[in-house]
């Protein structure tokens, strides 16, 4: 109706193209992007959507150009060079990728996303863990789509292999344990280990997730705050039977801290079940950075933190997280008991 009221509307072409590559019709969302090009032919989102369809359809080379166009006419804004970024990476040319985010670094150095890519992509400066700023950032624009893309796209399986994991050393569910999510991001894990939660509490940085997690009507309580912050906390993390935590601990380098700081969380026998990335025999500390941003870990590194803290390893299990890229990202499903 908009684009038959004011049919010479570029973003209104654009937009209409946006709705038709979520619904799938790829040949028509192409041509209305580039509807929007020839009556703007400066229309940066255009291009950035362009390559955003070529990039699903794996022609990266494509996604590549259409993105160092958006960048060209409209150097400021981030989303372009994230984008080019993420399709050089994806193609596994980190240098290029690395100069990408070097240049958005540049020119945004407070723009916590350049900061924390550049990072994973070139090895320099790599923090311990993210920052704050960036797991707000990035789940706050990702919490709408975020179930969808997981669990259709990326088969995601991660809330599911842990409680899966716990199972063998839990009793039948009769909502008899209080149980703490840490990271529960959209409550993936909420509606799963309800049945054993008398006490079920979730904490997270991104708003947008918490909201997702309300929606869940499992939880009696969430918290938004750092999760280690959290777990230092007595007077809120104590008296905990059970601690899990899905794909959260992937945005940690040393996990000393955050295993020490669960371990007071739990009472005597009290479990603790997560998933971290297989950094396999590529970490000689334990744990490195990889270039999609996210960290991973050794399974001798995980038992080391894990005996340190006071926990008792009951199991390690090697299982695929989700995909990436079309690939399998192999995981570490771990169950711990607090001695």
């Amino acid at each position: 109706q908009a684009i038959h009221l004011d049919p010479a509307r570029a973003d209104f072409h654009n937009n209409l193209g946006v709705l038709q590559r979520v619904a799938g019709q790829d040949e028509a969302a192409e041509a209305e992007f580039w509807r929007a090009i020839a009556l703007d032919a400066k229309h940066f989102r255009a291009y950035n959507n362009l390559g955003m369809l070529h990039a699903a359809r794996d022609d990266i080379k494509s996604a590549v150009q259409y993105y160092c166009q958006s960048i060209t006419l409209r150097p400021e804004h981030p989303d372009s060079h994230k984008l080019l970024g993420l399709a050089y990476y994806s193609t596994g040319q980190l240098a290029e990728a690395a100069e990408v985010f070097r240049q958005w670094l540049e020119k945004q150095p407070d723009d916590p996303t350049a900061r924390h890519m550049y990072a994973a992509c070139s090895g320099r400066d790599i923090p311990a863990r993210a920052g704050d700023d960036f797991i707000v950032e990035t789940f706050d624009q990702f919490a709408e789509s975020f179930e969808e893309q997981l669990q259709q796209r990326l088969r995601y399986q991660a809330p599911q292999l842990i409680v899966d994991a716990l199972r063998p050393y839990l009793p039948a569910p009769e909502r008899q344990f209080d149980v703490l999510d840490v990271g529960c991001g959209t409550g993936l894990c909420g509606p799963l280990i309800a049945p054993w939660a008398t006490n079920l509490v979730g904490v997270d940085l991104s708003v947008g997730m918490l909201h997702k997690a309300e929606g869940k009507g499992c939880y009696q309580r969430l918290y938004r705050i750092e999760l280690t912050d959290f777990l230092q906390k007595p007077e809120q993390a104590s008296g905990y039977d059970i601690v899990l935590s899905a794909d959260t601990l992937c945005y940690f380098g040393p996990l000393a801290d955050v295993c020490r700081a669960t371990h007071q969380a739990l009472r005597e026998n009290g479990l603790f079940a997560f998933s971290v990335e297989n950094a396999g025999d590529q970490a000689p500390a334990g744990h490195r950075l990889n270039p999609n941003g996210r960290y991973a870990h050794s399974e001798p590194y995980l038992r080391t933190c894990l005996a340190d803290a006071g926990f008792q390893v009951l199991a390690i299990l090697h299982a695929e997280l989700r995909t990436e890229g079309g690939c399998p990202v192999d995981g570490l499903v771990t169950v711990a008991q607090a001695l």
